[in-house]
């Protein structure tokens, strides 16, 4: 198993946006969800969150995919109006170190443990794409923005109810994911993610019979790990350029292999 380090996002502080969201919260499938896009669309996507939760810059990146792909998009709350908060960063006190305590890597395991353990959402995460592709979607893709790369990977193995995968700024992947995964997938990254990690994942993506020719990579090496998610600055020129080039790119994969 790969030797994982604590994530970027437990380490680089979250900005905040002065975004207003446009879509609607309500209760679906037992969960909190953000919703937006067209009520009448037939194919859906799915978004996972950072360890911070419900922010306006992700919510600004979900409405920007439903604009684009013509998709409705759902965020669900996973961590139940609970996620790390934005001011645990720096983790300055013994508080806040406390908190951290949740976003800490695990030795027997190498997963977040508490609050971020990516295994406990995977029942989370398959219900709800059976409970949409119930509701009559053709459809569903599925997007994670760091922390939720690794629960997104693992629901899109076999019997998954998603049709493709995209992950952006990564934390916690694994080589062997890859090789679990069964659906098209692309993988955005930035600057602070393991480079060796990541080129094995690649690797074993584009060796998956799966994924294969299907699979797509970019990498973003001025853009900080985050830059997509709760820590994007969208007041500079050239992260804010990155914010909307990875969407777009998210948004060609998904109308790619949405069938």
């Amino acid at each position: 198993m790969t030797q994982l380090s604590t994530p970027e996002c437990c380490t680089v502080p979250a900005v905040e946006s002065k975004y207003t969201p446009k879509g609607i919260v309500q209760e679906l499938n037992g969960k909190t969800c953000y919703i937006v896009g067209d009520r009448t669309a037939t194919k859906a996507i799915v978004a996972i969150y950072d360890i911070f939760g419900f922010h306006s810059s992700s919510q600004q990146g979900a409405d920007i995919l439903a604009a684009l792909t013509g998709c409705r998009v759902y965020l669900p709350d996973l961590f139940d109006g609970n996620p790390l908060p934005l001011d645990t960063i720096p983790a300055d006190t013994q508080e806040k170190q406390t908190r951290m305590s949740s976003c800490k890597t695990r030795a027997t395991d190498q997963v977040f443990t508490g609050l971020g353990n990516p295994i406990r959402y995977s029942e989370q995460l398959t219900s709800l794409g059976n409970y949409l592709k119930s509701q009559g979607y053709k459809s569903v893709g599925l997007y994670g923005l760091c922390w939720g790369s690794k629960p997104a990977a693992i629901v899109s193995s076999q019997d998954t109810p998603y049709s493709a995968l995209v992950l952006i700024h990564a934390s916690l992947l694994e080589p062997d994911d890859a090789k679990k995964i069964t659906i098209p997938t692309a993988n955005f990254t930035s600057s602070h993610e393991d480079n060796d990690v990541i080129r094995a994942f690649n690797a074993e993506a584009k060796a998956n019979p799966s994924i294969g020719s299907t699979f797509v990579t970019h990498h973003y090496p001025d853009a900080h790990h985050g830059f997509a998610g709760a820590r994007a600055d969208l007041e500079d020129n050239s992260l804010r350029a990155s914010f909307q080039d990875v969407y777009q790119r998210t948004a060609n994969f998904f109308l790619q292999h949405l069938a």
